[in-house]
């Protein structure tokens, strides 16, 4: 343990929050073998259906109804006899979710960010919080990321950028934890330059961002043969991993794929070998019809999220013959088909799509699914299925709210009800499309 990692646990227990209390709890558990693994999942799977029973109306109705008792749940296949949780049925029973203990008591407001072109609000409680986050730092290791690391993340939602600069406590956080973030939401070959020279001057050792502007990044320094060392890992979130080699090429560093949404943080972490690791003892993840992911968050009390069906449609082949001696986690081969393409606007700069998400996920607006189409610079069709109490006005001023603040006045936006997305020829929904 260095003095910076000391600091840290320092900083978080005056906090009283208990991340890294928790840290050294999943840490542990890379010591275990795979089949104490099992069974430590085993009794996270019973502990969450009992809990999720007892104190919630909206489980109690659902086992109840299908004739499930819950004691009887008790390893993952057994977990798939629970219906699934869709977005829609959060919506309709958000406070029969909620318990009616003591997690209850500081649920924090969480809206998903809607890259799958479906957004959600759901609640987390302290505790969740405080252990995911955990997780997240137990699984970084994998990808040869230490809490002491320096770290520079490569994002892009505007309303995050605001709060950082409005919040002192924030600031403070990312000095302690060593992150550094750059806005991406914006960008455009002079800020590739901008990157570089803020990577070499505070000795990045990490870099974690969307994968796409990874892959445009990694271009550009591959084009102009810039040369980069120190970097240790490179991470990629959000979006499918393209282009690894080109990524690791330029960064002269291993690139890792991660997988989580903001509703449950710490799902997956690929490992040096290339196979996606699921954290079995955060999550369970199964898959459901069309290959539709479903995830249990193990430590989701004050609001329980089992069997979620995030969105997100992957393949999954369990490899189960791995060896289990370095890592106990499932292994699997994960291919995420979330895809999007991101936005050019009259400067010749790109505005991340999939920050575009984010940043309409804050409003909250009551939207099944949704996909924008960017004709030319100042042209877009915004396709849209509509919830109950669905909020038109509010939906039209968000869009165009957003979009003139990135592509200037006058814009042209059509908006269209419809009663499903088009896909395209791969048979995977594109959320953000552009056409010139």
């Amino acid at each position: 343990m260095n003095i910076t990692n000391v600091f840290q646990r320092l900083f978080y227990y005056i906090k009283r929050d208990k991340r890294f209390v928790y840290y050294d709890w999943f840490c542990n558990n890379l010591k275990l073998n795979r089949t104490e693994i099992i069974e430590l999942q085993n009794e996270l799977i019973k502990g969450i259906v009992i809990y999720a029973y007892n104190n919630t109306k909206y489980y109690r109705d659902l086992l109840d109804r299908n004739r499930i008792d819950p004691y009887d749940i008790d390893n993952k296949e057994k977990l798939k006899e629970i219906p699934i949780l869709t977005k829609d049925d959060i919506a309709n029973n958000i406070n029969k979710i909620k318990s009616k203990d003591l997690y209850s008591k500081d649920l924090k407001k969480i809206t998903s960010g809607g890259s799958t072109g479906n957004q959600s609000v759901i609640y987390k409680s302290k505790y969740l919080i405080e252990k995911t986050y955990a997780a997240s730092m137990r699984n970084n290791l994998i990808a040869n990321w230490l809490p002491s690391d320096k770290v520079l993340f490569i994002w892009g939602a505007p309303y995050e950028n605001k709060n950082f600069n409005k919040s002192i406590l924030l600031k403070i956080s990312f000095w302690v934890n060593r992150r550094y973030i750059l806005n991406a939401y914006n960008y455009n070959e002079e800020s590739f330059n901008n990157w570089i020279s803020f990577i070499k001057k505070k000795k990045i050792k990490v870099i974690y961002g969307y994968a796409t502007i990874l892959k445009e990044f990694a271009e550009f320094i591959v084009k102009h043969k810039i040369e980069i060392a120190g970097i240790k890992s490179v991470i990629s979130t959000s979006e499918k991993l393209e282009n690894r080699k080109l990524i690791s090429k330029a960064f002269n560093a291993k690139v890792y794929d991660q997988y989580g949404c903001r509703e449950i943080l710490g799902i997956g972490i690929e490992d040096f070998n290339g196979n996606m690791n699921i954290a079995d003892d955060n999550v369970v993840l199964n898959v459901g019809l069309n290959n539709e992911l479903i995830v249990t968050a193990l430590h989701s009390y004050g609001f329980p999220l089992i069997n979620y069906q995030v969105g997100d449609i992957g393949s999954v082949k369990d490899l189960n013959n791995t060896n289990y001696d370095s890592l106990p986690f499932s292994k699997m081969t994960l291919k995420i088909g979330r895809e999007t393409e991101n936005f050019f606007n009259y400067e010749g700069n790109t505005i991340s799509s999939s920050s575009l998400s984010t940043a309409l996920s804050t409003y909250n607006i009551k939207i099944k699914e949704q996909q924008i189409i960017q004709k030319a610079h100042k042209s877009f069709v915004v396709n849209y299925i509509p919830k109950e109490d669905f909020d038109y006005d509010k939906y039209k001023e968000a869009v165009i709210n957003i979009f003139s603040k990135y592509f200037g006045e006058n814009l042209d936006v059509i908006f269209e009800q419809v009663s499903k997305l088009n896909k395209e020829k791969s048979g995977k929904k594109l959320m953000f499309k552009r056409e010139f």
